[in-house]
């Protein structure tokens, strides 16, 4: 279990890090500005959100790599609040970025055909919706490496319990 312990953190940081460079790429494309009007506000609206939650997801798994919550047999207070801590940012990054991603992307296709040509004529690419979709999927790989992470906080807590429980009959045998 210990080397499972290991992957789960460790693909935690994976997404947190694949999470931050979408948030950082993201809205790039569109740098043309204020020409897409309201298209462009609200995606550097969602791009600032999105970050943030970003970075706060991207500190705690390294956080969690720094207090050894990857490796420690025995978790402690502090890898409980870390682990919940970093489940409570994936899932908001998640919500966030879903909240953000069906409409934009609705926003996006609805944008007057000279701004989409010029869009593919500054970036040397196509009109494409795979940020979003990029994005999406992204959203769905944060749930579940909540969960993961999740089970791993119970399957460490079943043990600790269990551990309690053998050695309480243990003393009250010696006791007896």
């Amino acid at each position: 279990m210990k080397k499972i312990q290991k992957i789960i953190y460790l693909l935690g940081l994976f997404v947190a890090l694949s999470f931050f460079i979408f948030t950082l790429g993201f809205s790039t494309n569109w740098a043309v500005g204020q020409m897409l009007g309201d298209f462009f506000i609200k995606a550097q609206i969602a791009n600032k959100d999105m970050f943030r939650w970003a970075l706060g997801g991207l500190v705690l798994s390294g956080l969690c790599l720094v207090f050894r919550v990857h490796i420690n047999t025995k978790f402690f207070l502090s890898n409980y609040i870390l682990s919940g801590l970093f489940v409570y940012y994936l899932v908001g990054s998640a919500f966030t970025t879903l909240k953000y991603m069906e409409p934009l992307k609705a926003m996006y296709l609805e944008l007057d055909e000279f701004w989409l040509t010029l869009i593919v004529a500054i970036n040397y690419g196509k009109i494409s919706t795979d940020i979003f979709d990029i994005g999406i999927m992204l959203s769905y790989l944060m749930f579940i490496q909540a969960g993961l992470i999740i089970f791993m906080m119970i399957f460490k807590l079943v043990k600790r319990l269990k551990r309690a429980k053998a050695k309480r009959l243990m003393q009250a045998e010696v006791t007896a």
